[in-house]
């Protein structure tokens, strides 16, 4: 294929990526008022001991038209457990939830199917994360109301899981002479239909990145590095067809300084992670998450191989590097050197090809996630 011809279709390529996923499906906040989430496990072989948290926040994306394309987050408020007697809550609270390092427990759901029709059932199943420790289960839901509330107004879901688990599989095994294993949960939810960017804005900001999710910080250096590569991949596509005159030479000294600052940001990327760690991986084929692992540090080096190609090859031409105008950069060696302006030129040029590739698998697998698994993969770096 002729390299103007293989430009436009990468071109047209990258220019279609859909960065932004336009669901069908509608957001639901979950009332914390009227929802509430139960416990109760067998007291030394006599009764069931009973608890009940209060004010459990999250939000559903509930497709009416197929619901099963329906996923669900509920963030419990585990420090919250009243099991009746203020005692009996701190003993629990100590040496079953540990809420002071874990305060909050967590379901987000992997796949949603259809149990019955009439009434909705679902099966939903997912991760629940308690007291540091997870395991998989499967909430049997039973939509009971999908209608307008006729005092707040607002179209609104009315639901009904229940579940079972073992403490032991979430590393919980005090008294286990006393108290067990299985624990039945069930959950009663209300959920308004609402905005979701409404919603996040009440969210106190999260800076560092938690088990769950990106915080606000990697969030923002991702996008940003994403922005700045679609347009330094645009950019550098059309502007090797700009005929010769000052205005390209300007273009290519931007393209220049945004180069270099993408090389900044990955570099920004790596020590945020380092300190702030990474959410834990969704579950999954093992296979598929060392494809996402390979993906990642493949795209993570050519964030650094592509800017250093293109100091390589303006210092090999002999050309000036000032970033933005403003601070000089030094060659990375002295004198004109022909034989290495080629190498790095095409080094440059073969990495932007992969660049581009892995781009759209990165992009293709986000959206596989999203509308196929229906699991958070997307959704945690938005």
């Amino acid at each position: 294929m002729h390299r103007s011809a293989t430009h436009r279709l990468t071109l047209a390529l990258l220019l279609t990526l859909p960065w932004q996923c336009l669901a069908a499906r509608e957001y639901y906040a979950i009332d914390p008022v009227h929802t509430r989430v139960a416990f109760h496990v067998m007291h030394a072989g006599f009764s069931p001991s009973i608890g009940t948290v209060s004010k459990p926040t999250g939000h559903i994306w509930f497709d009416e038209q197929d619901p099963g394309a329906s996923s669900v987050e509920i963030r419990i408020p585990v420090g919250t457990l009243d099991m009746g007697d203020a005692g009996w809550n701190r003993k629990i609270a100590e040496n079953f939830l540990n809420t002071d390092t874990y305060p909050t427990a967590s379901f987000r759901s992997t796949a949603v199917r259809i149990a019955s029709a009439t009434p909705l059932v679902l099966d939903v199943d997912g991760e629940l994360r308690i007291a540091g420790g997870s395991v998989p289960v499967s909430f049997k839901a039973t939509l009971n109301a999908n209608k307008r509330h006729p005092l707040t107004l607002k179209h609104t879901l009315g639901l009904q899981a229940s579940t079972q688990f073992s403490r032991k599989a979430l590393g919980i095994d005090a008294w286990n002479s006393l108290v067990a294993d299985t624990v039945y949960m069930d959950v009663a939810v209300e959920a308004a239909r609402g905005n979701p960017v409404d919603e996040k804005e009440k969210e106190a900001p999260m800076i560092r990145n938690s088990p769950e999710r990106w915080g606000s910080v990697s969030i923002g250096l991702h996008w940003l590095t994403a922005l700045l590569i679609l347009g330094l991949a645009v950019v550098g596509l059309i502007m090797t067809e700009l005929p010769t005159s000052p205005f390209k030479m300007q273009v290519y000294a931007l393209h220049k300084s945004f180069g270099l600052t993408v090389l900044a940001l990955a570099v920004l990327r790596l020590l945020w992670r380092w300190i702030a760690g990474s959410p834990d991986e969704l579950p999954g084929p093992r296979l598929q998450a060392l494809a996402a692992k390979g993906v990642h540090i493949a795209l993570y080096a050519l964030m650094f191989a592509m800017p250093l190609s293109g100091w390589l090859f303006n210092s090999a031409a002999g050309f000036p590097l000032r970033w933005f105008g403003v601070l000089a950069l030094p060659k990375l060696f002295t004198g004109y050197n022909p034989e290495l302006k080629h190498l790095a030129h095409e080094l440059h040029e073969t990495g932007f090809y992969l660049l581009a590739a892995l781009l759209l698998l990165h992009a293709g697998a986000a959206l596989f996630h999203h509308y196929l698994k229906r699991d958070d993969t997307l959704k945690r770096m938005a």
